[in-house]
């Protein structure tokens, strides 16, 4: 299989996953990387307010939602890791994760 460019993968709406082989072999264009940058910030400040949500509530139904909801964003986040190198990734994301 040839390397694929993202808007292809996306056209032919077949699912990937983190660690696939699909999602390695991805090619982001040049102008996607600034919505792909969006996107990654993005997953991370929704696996943070999920944590977050889980360190502080003792209500059972809110800690099953915070959970369910952060293994989905964490999926979401390492097939973005995956997706956009590091370099491409905003330069913000070490002050963010700081400040919670």
């Amino acid at each position: 299989m040839n390397e694929a460019s993202l808007p292809n993968r996306l056209s032919e709406n077949i699912p990937l996953t983190p660690g696939s082989a699909e999602a390695k072999r991805i090619r982001v264009p040049h102008d996607t990387v600034p919505a792909l940058r969006s996107d990654h910030a993005g997953e991370t400040g929704a696996v943070s307010i999920y944590r977050g949500i889980l360190a502080v509530s003792r209500l059972e139904p809110v800690r099953a939602f915070a959970c369910r909801h952060l293994e989905t964003e964490q999926q979401h986040l390492r097939l973005m890791d995956e997706i956009l190198t590091p370099t491409k990734r905003s330069k913000l994301l070490p002050a963010w994760r700081v400040a919670g």
